[in-house]
This record gives structure tokens, sequence and C-alpha cells, in this order.
């Protein structure tokens, strides 16, 4: 399952708590340009190790307020 948000400008945490409770294959997550995006937001996406093992890709780019280190994966570039 692919579902990009980019340049969204009104995630909340519940919205990525729903997105983790309700997309539970997904594989690509696009979140580019998205100023509200923090990386407290983006880890409730990875509280869950099962439903966090099938992400593949993650896109980043633009995404000022994310400290990227902790996210990269050895398949996906997170600034494509």
């Amino acid at each position: 399952m692919n579902l990009d948000i980019s340049n969204c400008q009104s995630l909340t945490d519940q919205s990525c708590a729903s997105i983790a409770r309700h997309c539970v294959n997904l594989e690509f997550l696009g979140m580019r340009n998205m100023k509200d995006l923090t990386g407290l937001k983006l880890s409730k996406m990875f509280q869950d190790k099962d439903r966090a093992s099938s992400f593949q890709c993650i896109t980043l780019s633009g995404s000022k307020n994310v400290g990227v280190a902790k996210y990269e994966t050895n398949q996906c570039s997170l600034f494509r």
C-alpha cells in the first residue's frame, strides 16, 4: 500500500496515529514539504514494530523539522 500526503500542512498527532492504526500494510509513505511534521509525530507510525517492518520507503524532503538519522533505511533514500 502506498500513501502520499506530501504538502499536507495540517498533520496532527491524531492523524499520524490514525495512519499507523489503519494503514497496516503501508510500504511507501510520502511526506514531502510538510512544515508541521516532526520526529515526534513521525515516531507514532513506528511504535508497533510489526507494522513498521512493512515500510520500504519514506520520503521526507522539504520536511525540515524531522531529524532523519533515526529513520534511514537500506532500501530507500529519504531525500528523493
